[in-house]
């Protein structure tokens, strides 16, 4: 089983799969090899090559939160926040100065004014277009919030400053019915504390007779450094911060010059 994460290291930057990955994967699949995407993305967030890609055959998303059958589009597991939890998050994000994000039934909602005003937040021309074609603006937070509130899959802030991470974590790490992590250092993510990229995979290995150590991860954030420990092989790219390299056992070229796929190549043939 090969797991690879997206943004960062399996995509390349403008959201798209090369054509040299695409075939090595396809080659990985006829040798009976399963490709996992692992995100931190909602389901219905996942860009359509990756959502048509006929070689791969599950999509951890949400950080683990949500587990789907990638042929089939059908969803597997999931884990919600507890509702108290969850109200602890938004209580602490009151007057902070916060981007919010909400993730329910593999779909991603932005509050309002982060929504309209991204440019405070550092969004750029890109970013800006990701943000609008993946979010859907809420004109009432609260109200959806409440409707929603056993429903959350998971929550996200969106930093002004990478260093409030610090101040956020040492807050709400106190809660023990959290997983927290990162994907960027301009956001928190917050699930439930048996979440993580490395418990769905292991909840995929057991249902595929798989063991850890025929898996082989990728990755390039604090959120992956779960499952990069967890596989006989963890990888992380070459541009991932010293944190998730340590934790590594190889590391590889970024997503720009396929990376992930050519040290796939080089296992395909033995090397």
């Amino acid at each position: 089983m090969i797991a690879s994460d997206l943004d960062g290291t399996l995509l390349k930057k403008d959201s798209t799969l090369s054509e040299y990955t695409l075939a090595v994967l396809e080659r990985a699949d006829r040798q009976g090899i399963k490709t996992v995407i692992a995100s931190g993305r909602a389901f219905h967030t996942l860009p359509e090559c990756v959502l048509n890609l006929d070689c791969a055959h599950f999509a951890i998303t949400s950080n683990g939160a949500a587990i789907y059958d990638l042929r089939q589009k059908k969803l597997l597991k999931k884990r919600v926040l507890k509702e108290q939890s969850a109200r602890k998050i938004i209580e602490y994000a009151k007057d902070k100065q916060l981007g919010i994000e909400l993730f329910v039934d593999g779909k991603a909602y932005a509050e309002k004014y982060y929504f309209e005003h991204p440019q405070e937040f550092g969004f750029g021309k890109k970013s800006k277009n990701y943000l609008f074609t993946t979010r859907k603006k809420l004109e009432s937070f609260e109200d959806f919030f409440e409707n929603n509130i056993e429903r959350l899959e998971s929550i996200a802030f969106i930093l002004k400053e990478p260093k409030m991470r610090v101040e956020i974590r040492e807050e709400l790490c106190k809660d023990k019915d959290l997983y927290i992590t990162s994907s960027h250092k301009k956001i928190m993510e917050f699930s439930d504390s048996l979440c993580g990229k490395e418990n769905a995979l292991k909840f995929l290995l057991e249902q595929e007779g798989c063991k850890s150590e025929n898996l082989v991860t990728f990755g390039n954030a604090d959120n992956d450094i779960g499952m990069i420990k967890l596989a006989k092989i963890g990888v992380a790219t070459e541009s991932s911060p010293k944190s998730v390299k340590k934790e590594a056992d190889n590391i590889c070229g970024d997503c720009e010059k396929d990376g992930v796929a050519i040290f796939i190549d080089k296992l395909l043939r033995g090397e």
